[in-house]
């Protein structure tokens, strides 16, 4: 696949109370603020997430 990015497929096991970790990396990252001017909206959407799964 040249020239293009392959997703890895991850599975992991779901354990209620559990923690996951993940790593994001920007395209561009000399300079980038993307993710630290906006964590809040992505601890946000998190957030939201987890409470509709606990729905």
């Amino acid at each position: 696949m040249e020239g293009r990015f392959q997703v890895t497929d991850y599975r992991r096991l779901y354990v209620p109370g559990g923690t996951y970790f993940f790593t994001v990396n920007a395209a561009v990252r000399d300079g980038n603020t993307l993710f630290v001017d906006h964590i809040e909206a992505l601890r946000d959407a998190f957030r939201e997430v987890r409470h509709r799964l606990r729905s």
